[in-house]
């Protein structure tokens, strides 16, 4: 269960307990309490760290976003079913949906064009206005694309890449500023397609080319059926 406390100005000592009382009733059932949007240091977070809510849910049950406290409760339940996962491990080259359709020659082709490059966490790997060229594929570890929010110092989070998954490739295509900043949310592998280098497969390879922006395509159209999905749901 998680409590949004994005609108919560104020709270009391009963209020307090019931969050209590309703974190005991789940912890029972094998079940958690969330809070999330809890900044640090404000009325609110000092009232339910004097009331013993913070430190009966942990440090690792408040998020400062429901975003983030979503994807905690996601990875609970997919561990639940798998187990844990090991994380050390790449993701296959050639199983990169990004690069389905090439033969073992053209992947060959294609690798050394590539650099492979490591990021560890917290690492920023480009920021939004940017004027760098690169397309991104995610080999080990994860990293969270995020905006801004105008007139604050606090950044929202858009998606976050996991292994076999591409991002930068809009500014590789359209050769505009990136859009957003990205991070590293964990230690990170990536292959990394530069301008100079896909222009280069380009003309010497324009085959391996031409399946590589038609996956790129069909990701891209993936995202944009997924953003039309969200905002009818928005505006229905």
């Amino acid at each position: 269960m998680i409590f949004d406390l994005k609108r919560v100005n104020d709270i009391d000592s009963t209020g307090a307990k019931i969050l209590l009382q309703t974190h005991d009733r789940l912890a029972k059932d094998g079940k958690f309490l969330l809070l999330s949007a809890l900044e640090e240091r404000t009325h609110v977070a000092n009232i339910l760290k004097d009331m013993g809510v913070t430190a009966a849910l942990t440090r690792s049950r408040l998020f400062h976003d429901t975003d983030r406290a979503i994807e905690w409760a996601e990875d609970r339940l997919i561990f639940g079913h798998l187990g844990e996962i090991d994380a050390s491990l790449e993701f296959p080259f050639d199983q990169l949906d990004v690069l389905s359709g090439m033969s073992e020659n053209e992947l060959a082709i294609l690798k050394s064009a590539l650099s492979r490059r490591v990021y560890r966490k917290g690492e920023v790997v480009f920021e939004e206005g940017d004027e760098s060229k690169e397309l991104y594929i995610v080999s080990m570890g994860s990293a969270s694309a995020r905006l801004r929010l105008p007139g604050t110092q606090r950044q929202t989070r858009l998606i976050t890449f996991s292994p076999g998954t591409v991002f930068g490739e809009l500014a590789l295509l359209d050769q505009e500023a990136r859009s957003a900043t990205v991070e590293a949310d964990e230690d990170m592998v990536c292959y990394v397609l530069d301008r100079a280098s896909f222009d280069k497969l380009t003309s010497d390879d324009p085959s391996i080319a031409i399946k590589l922006l038609t996956n790129l395509g069909r990701e891209l159209a993936s995202h944009l059926r997924r953003a039309n999905r969200t905002i009818y749901q928005l505006a229905s």
